[in-house]
């Protein structure tokens, strides 16, 4: 065996809090760039509006009148689901910054792995920083005091 051969080191607790704050800021800003990329359902949205108002634009080839509130109605899906999905991801990055809520974090940080390239970045980083024990205590509530006795 190998004289020099030393326990692998350590990281620092402060220095994984920092890394909790640096992944929440990143949280954030992933959720604003899905905010805006769902932003682009609302192409749908509009056409499918487009088709309801005003069927004669589309003569002599006019699609049946149920495709305009299909294409409507999966645009308006689309751009919900996508604002929910920033909506959650900017708040697990404050749940990470606050120290609060570990298991929604954690599962956030699986669910943002959809949102590729970046999400998947985040949330492996956020995997692994998570399943640490000493995070998984920067989760929990701190002790309470035990009262003095008089």
């Amino acid at each position: 065996m190998d004289a020099q051969a030393q326990a692998p080191a350590t990281i620092p607790i402060e220095q994984k809090k920092n890394y909790l704050d640096l992944l929440a800021i990143g949280y954030y800003v992933v959720g604003a760039l899905a905010a805006l990329v769902s932003c682009f359902a609302l192409i749908y949205v509009g056409l499918g509006g487009f088709m309801m108002a005003s069927p004669a634009a589309f003569q002599p080839d006019a699609p049946p009148p149920f495709v305009g509130c299909l294409v409507f109605g999966l645009g308006m899906g689309f751009l919900l689901l996508g604002w929910s999905f920033a909506g959650a991801v900017i708040y697990a990055g404050r749940c990470l910054a606050k120290r609060q809520k570990y298991n929604f974090a954690l599962v956030a940080g699986v669910v943002s792995c959809l949102f590729t390239p970046f999400g998947t970045i985040l949330g492996v980083f956020t995997i692994i920083l998570l399943l640490q024990p000493e995070v998984k205590a920067l989760f929990e509530p701190p002790a309470l005091a035990p009262a003095a006795s008089q």
